[in-house]
């Protein structure tokens, strides 16, 4: 993992680091012992969620990263998501708290997430907009799958084939 990945991880850790014990607590208790509570299934909710970013990641990570680079699509997916953000933003209920989340709401974030792969596409931003498009708070959209972005950071959560994280450095080649 690089050093980025691990200073972003470790800070997303002590932020969440609260939440994070509690969740974890809670999912240990409802998968050994069938407790149900509401950081369980918040708990669930982040692991169904993170379900579509490995699969799309080890799918089609190599080609992302061989086809996807160009600038004009890196301005366009970036154009394109704030105003997908600033639209969700304006017209969402932004009624419900995490807690409310459903499985579909979970695996429709999580695809929306998935779509962070694709170079100029936020991680914080499809994720607020998914978020807000299934009717969390703002707030609820930042802590239902924040603590768990860790974990998806491209390069530093899985290793593929040609994964940075596992590859040498290149050296830059050009003088200054």
């Amino acid at each position: 993992m690089r050093p980025c990945s691990i200073g972003t991880l470790a800070a997303v850790v002590f932020y969440f680091r609260e939440q994070l014990a509690a969740m974890a607590r809670a999912w240990i208790a409802s998968a050994t012992r069938g407790q149900h509570s509401r950081d369980g299934h918040l708990a669930w909710a982040v692991l169904l969620g993170t379900i579509p970013v490995a699969v799309v990641g080890l799918l089609f990570n190599d080609y992302i990263e061989t086809h996807f680079r160009s600038p004009l699509l890196v301005a366009t997916t970036l154009a394109t998501f704030g105003i997908l953000l600033w639209i969700a933003d304006r017209l969402g209920r932004r009624q419900r708290d995490e807690y409310s989340v459903s499985w579909r709401d979970a695996a429709l974030i999580g695809i929306a997430q998935a779509m962070a792969l694709v170079p100029g596409t936020s991680r914080s931003g499809i994720t607020m907009t998914a978020g807000l498009g299934v009717g969390l708070t703002r707030r609820s959209s930042r802590t239902l799958f924040f603590p768990a972005r860790g974990a998806r950071y491209r390069h530093g959560w899985m290793p593929t084939r040609r994964s940075r994280c596992f590859a040498p450095r290149r050296r830059s080649t050009g003088s200054r």
